[in-house]
């Protein structure tokens, strides 16, 4: 699945201007496929929200974001998760949530900030149905200026089968 972000609607921010908008993507249902992309991210940007609205697998491997500039970066993240005294890592991607069964579903947010040298931080917050709730924090490259993030689980083989995801930019 692939949405593009339509950067011709007026939303730019010239160098050194103060750009004081947040323009939405379109939401994508997360019902099918093993990967969700955000393509044509404008150069600009400097944060970006990724929103999940009830999104399940069919699996139990960790999902998980990626980002990249031109193609996506799957190796060189620094990522973890945590939840009820449970720790997970990863370097494939920022991991969202991990040590979940195939009928959860996952709701809430990660923010990927732009740190400097093409290299983003993110911090998340989530809940998987039942009510737990996992951190998540990262480090990574998107190799040049951002203009895509992909959400696909660690195995990159579970596939979506609820929910939807959307994201934010700034």
């Amino acid at each position: 699945m692939a949405a593009t972000i339509d950067g011709t609607t007026g939303l730019t921010a010239p160098s050194g201007a103060i750009f004081n908008g947040i323009a939405s993507g379109t939401a994508v249902a997360s019902t099918s496929g093993t990967s969700i992309d955000f393509t044509s991210i404008p150069s600009w940007v400097k944060r970006i929200t990724v929103m999940f609205n009830g999104v399940s697998t069919s699996g139990t491997s960790s999902l998980q974001i990626q980002i990249g500039a031109g193609s996506v970066i799957t190796t060189g993240y620094v990522s973890g998760t945590a939840y009820n005294s449970v720790q997970t890592t990863a370097t494939s991607g920022y991991l969202v949530a991990a040590g979940f069964t195939a009928v959860e579903v996952i709701s809430g947010t990660m923010v990927l900030t732009l740190l400097g040298s093409n290299n983003w931080t993110v911090t998340g917050t989530n809940t998987v149905s039942g009510g737990v709730t996992r951190l998540c924090a990262g480090v990574g490259s998107s190799g040049g200026t951002l203009d895509r993030i992909r959400i696909t689980t660690v195995n990159g083989t579970d596939t979506f089968d609820a929910g939807s995801v959307n994201i934010l930019y700034e």
